[in-house]
């Protein structure tokens, strides 16, 4: 099944918390560069954390005592995302804020702080991290919409673009890499940091097109990439 480009779902807690482990639910938090203001992971890899409000219920079930938000060290308890869907090439838009996810689950549930506290974690399969690509206040009730590319058909663009993103397509399999394509700007997108598949995209296309990196994209950039644009190809990320 085709997964739809924005999924929709609300922000039901955000919390913070001033040491590792459980954190506390709080009426608003402010999300900037590095993650959320006052929270002790503040700066670090992991910027924001993300955990959906169905994960939390099936475990509250399972351990059959109630789970309060914040229990699994979230900042953000969210509702209607399927994040293991949806995580990858994405980004996260709730009011001015710009969220784009990273990694999904953390290493060593079963030792870390909140496993220590409450006896078991659930993140090493339900946190989604991200990082914080333009900031905001974010609280409880807020919309929170997931934006994905459009996924690639063989219908999609016709023509020399169209001749062109086929032949990548074919060249770059099992390349670790994503390749958008925008096809009103001509312009391909790529992310990742296989260099051989950066090679190769740029040898190719960036003397009859455009060719940008992910990462060298601001917000409003990688916004534009996945409101318009189509994933030509991923692997791996």
């Amino acid at each position: 099944m085709t997964l739809p480009r924005i999924t929709e779902g609300r922000i039901v807690a955000v919390c913070i918390g001033d040491e590792p482990g459980p954190k506390r639910e709080v009426s608003e938090i402010e999300v900037v560069a590095g993650g959320v203001v006052g929270d002790c992971h503040f700066g670090g890899a992991r910027e924001v954390s993300l955990l959906p409000k169905e994960a939390l219920d099936r475990a509250a079930k399972a351990a059959d005592r109630a789970l309060s938000a914040g229990t699994f060290a979230e900042n953000i308890l969210t509702e209607g995302i399927d994040w293991a869907k949806v995580w990858r090439d994405s980004l996260v838009v709730a009011g001015e804020a710009i969220l784009e996810p990273h990694q999904r689950g953390k290493e060593h549930c079963g030792v870390c702080s909140v496993a220590k506290r409450i006896g078991f974690c659930i993140g090493d399969e339900e946190l989604v991290f991200c990082r914080v690509l333009r900031g905001g206040r974010l609280k409880a009730g807020m919309n929170l919409k997931v934006l994905r590319a459009d996924v690639w058909n063989e219908h999609a663009v016709s023509g020399e673009l169209g001749e062109a993103a086929r032949f990548l397509r074919r060249r770059l399999r099992k390349k670790h890499i994503s390749l958008f394509l925008l096809p009103q700007r001509r312009l391909f997108v790529t992310k990742g940091q296989d260099e051989s598949a950066l090679s190769l995209v740029q040898s190719f296309a960036e003397k009859r097109f455009g060719v940008v990196r992910w990462e060298e994209m601001d917000a409003e950039g990688r916004l534009e990439t996945l409101q318009r644009g189509i994933c030509v190809y991923r692997r791996g990320l």
